[in-house]
């Protein structure tokens, strides 16, 4: 009786048993390469001398970049003001969602403005493979 039943109501087919099982060897090998730990081959870190000799840089190329990063900081940075002092305004007149809009939208040029000036930061200091803590020592060391 089973096998008439297996035959008459194809649940393989219907549940469509082969999509279905590729999907979750997806998420399956998905979920493996996330959270195993593989082993990476350290590497020296550049210099960026070697980076300037490598994309062929002189100076008036490097100016021109530190002019550009300096332009989009300023710009973000201005931006971010802007914007976020909009949502200041608009909490002030108690439209508390649109400020929470506001405010991730102005967090979103904060993040742009951080960026470029991380990069100008690295260019200007002439340093590669900075971290978080050298930026802020180059950024606000006192002499």
């Amino acid at each position: 009786m089973f096998k008439w039943v297996g035959k008459v109501f194809r649940y393989k087919e219907w549940a469509d048993w082969d999509r279905s099982k590729s999907f979750i060897l997806y998420f399956k090998e998905l979920f493996e390469r996330f959270f195993t730990l593989k082993h990476l081959e350290k590497q020296k870190p550049v210099q960026f001398d070697e980076v300037v000799k490598r994309y062929q840089l002189n100076d008036e190329d490097i100016k021109e970049k530190i002019k550009f990063l300096k332009f989009n900081f300023i710009c973000y940075i201005c931006a971010f003001f802007a914007i976020f002092s909009y949502g200041v305004y608009q909490f002030s007149k108690a439209n508390f969602f649109v400020s929470l809009v506001i405010f991730c939208i102005s967090l979103i040029a904060f993040s742009l403005s951080f960026r470029y000036h991380f990069y100008l930061t690295l260019i200007q200091n002439k340093r590669l493979n900075c971290t978080l803590r050298d930026w802020f020592t180059l950024t606000f060391k006192r002499e």
